[in-house]
């Protein structure tokens, strides 16, 4: 190789002058560059089905392999952070009430209460599993906006399939049409709550009122979230 050459020719002349501190860089550029050629080698030996571990190896080859360990090790560590500040800090969300006595569905995030008829509410399927679309409260609470309740819990965290929804919707459909008797045989059911939430979302003040004037604000609901992006309250 023409580099290889002009390396060698360099570190010739610099033992002919007896000049050692530039034979040692040379023999160190020429080492490196040696070293290089087989940790990317490494890369051609598998005929382009290049995994993890060989990504590893020609890694190790190179000396860089440490660096990577602690990189992978670094993410980790600090996803898992985020995580347990997340459902640390994070309250459990409130449940969404079905009322078929009033035909309405409500519930509350972060202090903000949606409300929707049943006629006029939204579901939405998606890889974070159900949303419900309801009227609820901007962040000032002088407006209302159509929001969804992301990721209806159906027992999956995420990367929902449409399999995984149609029994959780067919229970919701069945209730809002028939009532409880369509959907459990005794009087009550209470599902047991996730454990890893400190506190829950409380419910806010003057809850009835407030319910009141979201359903007063639904008229555009439905037209909404037909027509754009519904965002979520996934936090």
């Amino acid at each position: 190789m023409k580099l290889f050459d002009g390396a060698f020719k360099r570190l010739s002349d610099a033992q002919k002058d007896g000049d050692k501190k530039k034979e040692d860089i040379y023999r160190r550029g020429i080492a490196l560059a040696d070293n290089s050629i087989k940790g990317y080698s490494i890369y051609f030996e598998q005929d382009g089905d290049v995994s993890l571990f060989t990504h590893m190896r020609a890694l190790k080859q190179l000396g860089e392999l440490d660096h990577f360990l602690f990189g992978i090790g670094l993410f980790s560590f600090m996803g898992a952070l985020g995580l347990w500040l997340l459902f640390l800090l994070k309250p459990q969300d409130a449940e969404v009430y079905f009322n078929r006595n009033r035909q309405i569905v409500y519930s509350w995030r972060h202090g903000r209460i949606g409300a929707a008829s049943f006629d006029k509410m939204g579901i939405l399927e998606n890889h974070l599993g159900l949303n419900i679309v309801l009227q609820f409260e901007n962040k000032k609470q002088t407006g209302y906006r159509p929001m969804g309740i992301v990721g209806i819990d159906i027992g999956k965290l995420s990367f929902h399939r449409e399999g995984d929804m149609t029994y959780p919707l067919a229970q919701i459909l069945a209730f809002m049409e028939h009532g409880k008797e369509a959907v459990i045989t005794g009087d009550s059911f209470t599902r047991k709550p996730a454990k890893y939430f400190l506190r829950k979302d409380k419910k806010p003040d003057n809850f009835e009122q407030r319910v009141e004037a979201a359903l007063a604000a639904q008229d555009d609901l439905v037209s909404h979230y037909q027509t754009n992006r519904v965002k979520g309250h996934a936090i």
